[in-house]
């Protein structure tokens, strides 16, 4: 991993791929910050990109490949309606 404009960024990247803070990933997945902690430690979330000393990100990519694999029932429907 490299720095480009004082961010990480990973060589074998798709061009365009961005790190998503937790405010945008919350949005996408549904669950809390300490279930995917859990599932981060588990080996079963994409891993964490420390951007500076107390900010961390997701690479979108994995995120929304993540994602993919998710079911649509009612945790992804109530996760939507907490956030109206």
């Amino acid at each position: 991993m490299s720095l480009a404009h004082g961010r990480p960024t990973d060589a074998g990247r798709r061009t365009g791929d961005k790190l998503l803070p937790w405010s945008q990933v919350e949005q996408i997945i549904p669950y809390t910050r300490q279930h995917v902690a859990r599932l981060e430690k588990a080996g079963q979330f994409p891993q964490r990109v420390q951007c500076g000393a107390a900010r961390v990100a997701w690479w979108e990519s994995e995120i929304m490949h993540w994602a993919q694999g998710l079911p649509r029932g009612p945790l992804h429907l109530k996760r939507q309606s907490e956030t109206v």
